[in-house]
């Protein structure tokens, strides 16, 4: 007889490394969900890592299974994305679990509500490099840092950029705004938006950090104006 899914994910959290349900079955140190397509939770020697990649409804049930015992949550296609393997990697420092109240509708049109582990901030090492994977709102990222860190408070001031730092700056996403005295007379909203859609095409993950200078000749204008400064947080 099939365990139930509950079932499966309590064994795996104490140390099964066989079992099955319907749609939930463990393989060693791994527990997938529907098959070996979508590995659900990965046990290692400091923990349980959840695979928080979004598949269907009924996966979501299966990763609810497994919030309360996983120690961090990563999209395992991000991981892949960075050419990183989810077996390799140490955890450094972790923030508190992220729970999030999810909608969804079915094929049928019908609405389920249920809770989510999201991914929360998490310093991850693999050899000698370290990233730090977390949530900005609710968009995911994971960025490798400059240097080694400890905590995530570490990770995260070690991708402010080095311009922005001792300034009054505002973020926005990847953006970093600070207060500009001047700006070229010429530079119209028209001529902002062009060069903004060209440092767009300019980006790559090698690229580190971007600045749009003004120059001495510029035209005053009210303190309430800013430069703009878009950093991508992935060094070269």
């Amino acid at each position: 007889m099939a365990l139930s899914h509950a079932e499966v994910a309590r064994r795996f959290s104490q140390g099964a490394t066989k079992g099955s349900g319907c749609h939930m079955f463990i393989e060693g140190d791994t527990m997938y969900s529907y098959g070996h397509w979508f590995p659900l939770v990965i046990r290692r020697e400091w923990g349980f890592l959840l695979n928080a990649d979004k598949r269907s409804v009924s996966t979501s049930q299966h990763q609810g299974h497994c919030r309360g015992f996983a120690t961090i949550a990563v999209p395992f296609s991000a991981i892949d994305a960075a050419g990183l393997d989810p077996y390799a990697f140490s955890l450094v420092d972790k923030s508190e679990p992220r729970i999030d109240t999810r909608t969804y509708r079915d094929d049928k049109g019908e609405t389920h509500t249920v809770e989510e582990r999201r991914p929360e901030s998490a310093v991850i090492r693999f050899g000698k490099r370290y990233f730090l994977s977390g949530m900005d709102s609710d968009r995911y990222f994971i960025s490798e840092l400059p240097y080694a860190v400890k905590t995530c408070a570490e990770a995260y001031d070690a991708l402010v950029p080095a311009e922005v730092r001792g300034k009054d700056y505002v973020r926005q996403g990847e953006w970093f705004a600070i207060p500009a005295e001047t700006i070229p007379a010429s530079l119209l909203w028209s001529d902002a938006r062009g060069f903004y859609r060209h440092m767009e095409r300019g980006f790559d993950t090698s690229l580190c950090t971007a600045v749009c200078a003004l120059p001495p000749s510029a035209t005053p204008l009210p303190s309430c104006q800013t430069s703009a400064m878009r950093a991508r947080a992935m060094p070269a």
